[in-house]
C-alpha cells in the first residue's frame, strides 16, 4: 500500500472519529432520537453564529454542535473544522404549490451542492407553515405543497433529515398536517415577556406569545407535550428558546417597552423543563439581537454548557422508576409541583428536577432506588443523603436541581 493510500485512509479514520466524514447518514429512532452515523445525538443549537472572530470555535466549546446556515463551502468548511454541523434553510422553497419549477430547480441546486459535505446535518422546511400574524386560521403554506418538496428534497438527499418548525398555535389536528412534510418538529416558544409590551409581531394585545393558559415558564413544558402529539413517536420533538427580548425585534417597541432578557435561571429553567418533557434537542433563536458579550448570552452559555456536558443522559431512555414525592406544607397550593426525569447512563443514575410553581417547594422523594449514601447536586457543590431510597431537597419557584447517584450492584 503506498503512502499517499495510507495517509488518505488516516484522515478518513480521523474524520469518523470527530463524527464528520463526509456523506454522514443521520437517522431517525423511534422515540425521536436523532441517530448521527449510528450514535444518539441531541442537537445543541443556534439560528445564527455568534458575533466576533471564530464563531464556529466559540460555539463549540460552550457545548453547542449546530447551527443555522444558508450553504456556502467556505462557512461549511470552518464549522466543520471546530466539530459543528449545520443546518441549511430552504423556507417557502420547500413550498412547490406555487413556482414549482422555479423552487425546483433551486432545491435540486442547493441539495446537491451540500448534500455530502461532513458539516451537514438536516435541512429545515418553511417557518411555521399554519399561522399567520393577524389572520391566524390562515396558513401561509400548503401542506400537500411543503410535502411535494419534502419528497423532493429525500429523494435527492435520502440520507438527512427535514425539520419544520411550528409557532406556539394552531390546534394538534392542524398542525398534523404537516408530518407528511417533515422528518422533525419543533416550536418557538418565547414567554419572557415584559408588562408594557406594545402590541407587535407574534405578541396579542393582551401581552401574549403563546395561547395556552399558562403564562409562565412552565408553559415550555406543556408545548413541548403538544408537540409531542403532533409528531407522534415516530418524529423528533426539537424545543426553540428565546435567546432576545421582545423589545429588541420592533424599533418602536425599543423606544416605549421595556426591554427584558432572559436571565440565566429563566434559561436554565426552560431547558431542563423541556429535557424533562422528552423533547429531543434545543434550538436558539433570536441571539443575533442581544449583546455579545451580555447577561442574556452569558446565561444561555451556562445553560448549554450544562446541558453539553451531561449529554449521554439527554439522549437516555427514561428508567423504569416512579418517583413518589411528599410536599412538606410551606403555605401554598402545589398544581403540577416538581417535574422530575430518571435516567440511567452506565453506572450512574440522573433525577432531572424541575418545579413548575413560581412558588417554592420542599419535597421528598421516595423509590429512587439506589443504595444510601449521598446524592451529588450537579453544578451546585452540595449533597443530600438518601435513605432507604428516599431524598429530600428544597426549590425556589421555577427552579432546577439535577442530581446523579450510582445505582450500586
Amino acid at each position: 500500500m503506498s503512502i499517499k493510500l495510507l495517509t488518505m485512509l488516516l484522515v478518513l479514520l480521523i474524520c469518523v472519529a470527530q463524527g464528520l466524514a463526509a456523506g454522514n447518514i443521520v437517522t431517525i429512532e423511534r422515540g425521536g432520537h436523532l441517530l448521527l452515523n449510528g450514535k444518539r445525538f441531541f442537537p445543541l443549537a443556534l439560528y445564527t453564529k455568534p458575533q466576533g472572530p471564530e464563531p464556529f470555535r466559540q460555539m463549540a466549546q460552550a457545548g453547542f454542535n449546530l447551527v443555522g446556515a444558508g450553504f456556502d463551502r467556505e462557512t461549511f468548511d470552518a464549522a466543520a473544522k471546530a466539530g459543528v454541523y449545520c443546518w441549511i434553510p430552504l423556507g417557502g422553497t420547500m413550498d412547490l404549490s406555487q413556482d414549482r419549477q422555479q423552487r425546483e430547480a433551486k432545491i435540486r441546486q442547493t441539495v446537491a451542492a451540500a448534500k455530502d459535505h461532513p458539516a451537514l446535518l438536516m435541512y429545515e422546511s418553511r417557518d411555521e407553515p399554519a399561522w399567520t400574524w393577524q389572520e391566524p386560521a390562515k396558513a401561509p403554506a400548503s401542506a400537500e405543497g411543503l410535502a411535494l418538496g419534502y419528497r423532493l428534497v429525500k429523494e435527492l438527499d435520502p440520507h438527512h433529515p427535514v425539520t419544520l418548525n411550528h409557532a406556539p398555535r394552531n390546534t394538534v389536528a392542524t398542525l398534523r398536517k404537516y408530518n407528511a412534510a417533515t422528518d422533525a418538529v419543533s416550536v418557538d416558544i418565547y414567554p419572557v415577556v415584559p408588562p408594557d409590551i406594545l402590541h407587535i409581531y407574534a405578541i396579542t394585545a393582551d401581552g401574549r406569545h403563546g395561547d395556552l393558559r399558562n403564562q409562565t415558564l412552565s408553559c415550555v413544558g406543556e408545548y413541548a407535550d403538544k408537540m409531542r402529539a403532533v409528531a407522534g413517536l415516530e418524529r423528533p420533538v426539537w424545543m426553540v428558546l428565546q435567546g432576545f427580548a421582545w423589545a429588541q425585534l420592533d424599533d418602536q417597541a425599543k423606544i416605549m417597552s421595556s426591554i427584558v432578557y432572559p436571565g440565566y435561571e429563566q434559561t436554565r429553567y426552560m431547558a431542563w423543563q423541556s429535557v424533562i418533557h422528552g423533547c429531543n434537542g434545543i434550538l436558539y433563536w433570536g441571539t443575533h439581537t442581544a449583546p455579545q458579550p451580555g447577561d442574556c448570552w452569558t446565561g444561555i452559555l451556562r445553560a448549554v454548557r450544562e446541558l453539553a456536558d451531561l449529554h449521554d443522559a439527554l439522549v437516555a431512555d427514561e428508567a423504569a422508576v416512579t418517583l413518589e414525592k411528599d410536599y412538606d406544607e410551606l403555605g401554598f397550593s402545589i398544581d403540577v409541583g416538581v417535574e422530575t426525569s430518571v435516567r440511567d447512563v452506565g453506572d450512574y443514575r440522573y433525577v432531572l428536577a424541575a418545579n413548575s410553581s413560581i412558588d417554592p417547594a420542599a419535597v421528598t422523594f421516595r423509590g429512587l432506588g439506589v443504595p444510601d449514601g449521598e446524592l451529588e447536586v450537579l453544578g451546585e457543590q452540595r449533597t443530600v443523603a438518601v435513605s432507604n431510597g428516599a431524598f429530600r431537597d428544597e426549590y425556589v419557584g421555577l427552579g432546577v436541581h439535577l442530581y446523579r447517584a450510582r445505582k450500586g450492584k
